[in-house]
């Protein structure tokens, strides 16, 4: 998971590392000085990437929707935007989010083009995150539609251009296109040179595109570019490395480096006080357990898919339920992963996705080998299979979409 960290505000400023503006709470009557104060504040903590638990004490400034309604007009804009990004990454369950969204959203739509700038491209990023991490593709392909729109009709360069292509990048590879994300990431790392922080965000694309595409060469490039970035970023660029550095030793069956990567990504994730990311890095170290055959996983993903609900995530709860099914599965236990597959595969369906980099060639077949024999979601499986160029283990499957069928009763036939 990636957000923007380091990339500079909502406001288009500079990215900062330090904290410059007062630690100490805003105080005295809530005017346009008061907002400002507040959202500099927020902004810097953000960019820090380094411990998002400072945000709390002005997460409580703003605990109601009142709070927000006071702010003058002229503020609204960036206040709102530091809140989004501070409730999404520290209080992924709070129910304003997608209220939030929808403003911001209403806010960019409605803006002239050439006025978007870097701020504007900043606040698309924010929303691409949030709509593809908590797993609501309707409205990021709206989104990735104004992207092109402003990509095509405003000619940005810099931060800018990248920050647009990087989200292109993540509405592509979510949503199926890892050809569309490549491209996008190519594009964008033109015009990230001299801005590491959208470097960043534009090669971790790199890799869930190739993971999708099952391209070694570009996710061992991609993983290599990121490495040598993550020193100069913080902790949230570290976590983010080596969460994808574990998909990326599981492409090999490394599961020991897998293990360690995904072990230091959960540690990591704590320390930045990010749930939502702490969960992604415990569902990893799952996977490996499963992939191990380890029956230890069952209570672990459980905890997931609770924590999952709660903040209302399509995405991670379908990845804990498509991952405890497989544990099922291989436990002997096919009426309770049937009844999971069903549930996580209607998921997935209505949130658009078919871009899995998450998923090994083995357990996608799994899943949809077990999907098919039940008659679960067909149409939204055989296109799975025929985008994955999945195989299957058993022969005995008629509904399976291969590439190729030869015909020999009759006339001699090939299809493909």
């Amino acid at each position: 998971m990636e957000t923007n960290a380091g990339a500079g505000s909502a406001a288009g400023d500079a990215p900062r590392r330090g904290y410059r503006t007062p630690v100490a709470l805003c105080a005295g009557r809530r005017d346009a000085a008061w907002y400002r104060g507040w959202s500099a504040a927020v902004e810097e903590r953000l960019y820090a990437g380094r411990d998002y638990r400072d945000l709390d004490p002005w997460l409580e400034q703003m605990e109601t929707a009142a709070d927000l309604d006071e702010c003058p007009p002229q503020m609204c804009r960036p206040v709102r935007a530091g809140l989004f990004q501070a409730l999404h990454l520290r209080r992924p369950d709070d129910p304003r989010l997608s209220a939030l969204a929808r403003a911001i959203a209403d806010d960019l739509y409605r803006a002239e083009q050439g006025w978007i700038g870097l701020s504007g491209a900043v606040l698309a990023n924010r929303l691409m995150a949030y709509y593809a991490w908590s797993g609501d593709l309707a409205p990021a392909a709206g989104l990735s539609a104004w992207v092109r729109h402003a990509l095509a009709t405003t000619a940005p360069r810099g931060p800018e251009a990248a920050c647009l292509h990087a989200s292109e990048a993540l509405y592509g590879w979510a949503s199926g296109d890892a050809a569309s994300a490549a491209a996008a990431v190519a594009a964008g790392l033109e015009d990230a040179r001299g801005a590491p922080e959208w470097s960043f965000q534009l090669h971790a694309h790199g890799v869930y595109a190739a993971l999708c595409r099952r391209d070694e060469e570009a996710l061992h490039v991609h993983l290599e570019a990121l490495h040598a970035l993550v020193v100069e970023g913080g902790t949230l660029e570290a976590c983010h490395y080596h969460l994808l550095a574990s998909l990326g030793a599981l492409t090999e069956r490394d599961y020991a480096e897998a293990a360690e990567h995904a072990g230091i990504a959960m540690v990591l994730a704590r320390q930045l006080g990010a749930p939502l990311i702490d969960a992604f890095a415990r569902l990893g170290l799952c996977r490996i357990a499963v992939e191990r055959g380890e029956p230890v996983v069952g209570e672990v993903l459980r905890g997931l898919a609770g924590q999952a609900g709660r903040m209302h995530n399509r995405l991670l709860e379908h990845l804990t339920l498509l991952l405890d099914a497989q544990h099922n599965l291989e436990a002997g236990r096919r009426r309770r992963a049937t009844a999971q597959v069903r549930r996580a595969l209607h998921l997935v369906r209505r949130y658009g996705a078919t871009g899995l980099p998450w998923w090994s060639e083995r357990s996608l077949t799994f899943v949809c080998e077990t999907a098919l024999r039940a008659g679960v979601e067909r149409t939204y499986v055989r296109r799975l299979i025929d985008q994955h160029h999945l195989v299957p283990c058993s022969t005995d499957l008629d509904d399976w979409p291969y590439r190729l069928r030869v015909y020999t009763l009759g006339r001699f036939s090939v299809v493909r």
